[in-house]
Parts: structure tokens; C-alpha cells; sequence
């Protein structure tokens, strides 16, 4: 989804690597259940709903999320009481690689998760997140070589 000038439209993805299948928890899953619910519940009730493009978020009429929807509702609740700001879709997907990378998640993995073409770029990225990985590294050594 694209939105510029104030305008919101569905685009291909950028890449090859951003068409993707990725496993979801059951988790998620189970939250991506519900908002199906909410929106069978939505569609009751306003009048001209319509989800053309069969999205998993829409704004209350089931179109496209706007940049600026995402700080309404719920979510605004929530980032107001953990008195955060400045939140964003993006916030979420970095969110999400910041908690794989701290779960120990492979690069490879974690890069091709985000529909990244090549691993170095995950790494360049998401460096700043693996502090300590030299010591990890010696200490990983030492281990070895008090088995030899």
C-alpha cells in the first residue's frame, strides 16, 4: 500500500524478496481471527462497508489504512498509557526484528522474514542490536578449547 499527497492506493510489492510467505504464530493467529470478527461486526453496522481488496486492517468503512489512522483508536489508548509517541506501522516491523534478534532468530531468517533482498542489509541495519557479540564470541572459544 502506498499513500502520497494524501492519497492511498495498492501497489506491487518493491522487490522479488518482498513477496513472501511467512509462518505466523498461533498467537497471532488467533488475534488475526478476532479482527476478522470485529470486521464482520463492522460491516453490520456501517452502512457502504466495503473491504474491495479483502485487507486484514481497514478504517472503520473497510478501506485502506491511512498513515494517520494508526495512531486512532485502540492503539492510540495504549501508546498513551505506556506513554509512548511517535508510533507507527513501522514501529511495529521494527518491533518485530528487534524481539527475533533478541530471541537469537538467525539473520538469514529474520532478513527474508522482512522481505529483505540480501542479508547485509538486515545486518546493516539491525547491527546496533547485537552488542557484545565479539566477547560472546571469545568466551564461545574458551569453551571450545577446554574440550580439546
Amino acid at each position: 500500500m502506498v499513500e502520497y499527497g494524501g492519497k492511498v492506493w495498492l501497489d506491487d510489492v518493491k522487490t522479488e524478496a518482498a513477496r513472501r510467505t511467512i509462518t505466523l504464530s498461533e498467537q497471532i493467529m488467533a488475534v488475526l481471527k478476532h479482527r476478522r470478527k470485529k470486521q464482520l461486526q463492522e460491516r453490520l453496522i456501517y452502512p457502504g462497508w466495503e473491504n474491495k481488496h479483502n485487507l486484514v486492517f481497514t478504517n472503520y468503512k473497510g478501506g485502506p489504512l491511512r498513515r494517520s489512522d494508526v495512531g486512532k483508536g485502540p492503539l492510540q489508548r495504549i501508546t498513551k498509557k505506556a506513554e509512548l509517541e511517535g508510533v507507527t506501522l513501522h514501529t511495529f516491523r521494527h518491533t518485530h526484528t528487534s524481539i527475533l534478534i533478541y530471541q537469537k532468530v538467525d539473520l538469514k531468517t529474520i532478513s527474508r522474514r522482512l522481505g529483505h533482498q540480501d542479508v547485509a542489509f538486515t545486518l546493516q541495519v539491525y547491527t546496533h542490536l547485537l552488542p557484545g557479540q565479539d566477547e560472546a564470541a571469545a568466551k564461545e572459544m574458551d569453551a571450545f578449547i577446554k574440550t580439546l
